[in-house]
């Protein structure tokens, strides 16, 4: 009920992707946060945790998905 989740895949079986995953502001609202960071931990191997910024209402979160990699992210 209360949970927040972030689920990314990589659909590619050969390339690795690098990005910044966007939280758009109304999200950010919707889950009300404030400016500051957040650790995400990974649901499913629970190996893997990123950092989300909250910057003026709005949300980034650097991200590096190995080829058929998939994570979970709770805040």
């Amino acid at each position: 009920k209360g949970e927040k989740l972030i689920v990314i895949a990589n659909f590619s079986w050969l390339t690795t992707s690098h990005f910044e995953l966007k939280v758009p502001a109304e999200i950010i609202s919707a889950w009300k946060l404030k400016d500051g960071n957040y650790d995400l931990n990974d649901q499913l191997y629970h190996q893997s945790k990123v950092i989300l910024e909250v910057k003026k209402g709005e949300g980034k979160v650097k991200v590096t998905l190995k080829p058929l990699e998939s994570f979970v992210y709770k805040l």
